[in-house]
């Protein structure tokens, strides 16, 4: 099986390699990868696909989902949202439909932004089941609730807009717990992406000098 062979040259990554194989074989590979996304070798699955042609790899990929694991949830939302980011809009139905089964079972950081910029006001009730979200790891929690806050707030809710905006006026802290949770606050006003934000993150600003974060 070309995907469980080990590396032959570190120059290439392993889905340069594995695409080049079955590249040489005598029939489309593609669907046959395709069925080993919700197995062990999705991963690498994953990963191949797109390198053997994205274009129909992703479709392929969002279309697996939500059964597969996280880390093909990762290759396929990580791709989606460096090519959105890039100019590349492509697969939005596909990664919206994605993303909200996943959202369905699971709390997933790259869905909820993926939900965040293919979205509308009729995923308002799934985010604001994710802004409770609850989680034994403070980070994890506060990361996924943050995302959810963010998407909200893209997406139109003015109340999650002025919950972000009143965290930003009101932060205090001068730890560096302070300081990490300061950064998840920007970063969730960052992805909220409303110019109603500017006065709130302008203090944060780093001047030299002046020992900004």
């Amino acid at each position: 099986m070309v995907l469980r062979q080990p590396r032959k040259d570190f120059h290439h990554t392993p889905e340069e390699e594995y695409a080049e194989d079955l590249r040489a074989l005598p029939y489309d590979t593609m669907p046959v990868a395709g069925r080993l996304l919700n197995g062990e070798l999705g991963f690498e699955a994953a990963h191949t696909l797109l390198q053997l042609d994205a274009d129909r790899g992703m479709p392929m990929i969002f279309a697996s989902m939500s059964p597969s694991d996280g880390n093909v949830q990762h290759v396929a939302f990580s791709r989606f949202l460096y090519d959105y980011f890039n100019g590349r809009r492509r697969f939005a139905a596909e990664a919206h439909d994605a993303a909200a089964k996943v959202l369905e079972a699971e709390a997933s950081i790259e869905a909820l932004f993926v939900l965040e910029i293919t979205g509308s006001d009729r995923e308002f009730p799934l985010l604001e089941r994710y802004t409770k979200h609850e989680n034994k790891t403070q980070r994890w929690q506060d990361e996924v609730r943050d995302a959810a806050d963010g998407a909200l707030a893209r997406l139109g809710s003015k109340p999650h807009l002025a919950k972000i905006k009143q965290e930003l006026s009101q932060f205090k802290g001068d730890t560096f717990q302070g300081a990490v949770r300061l950064g998840q606050i920007l970063k969730k006003a960052g992805f909220a992406g409303n110019p109603e934000l500017i006065d709130a993150i302008c203090p944060y600003r780093w001047e030299p000098g002046k020992g900004g974060l």
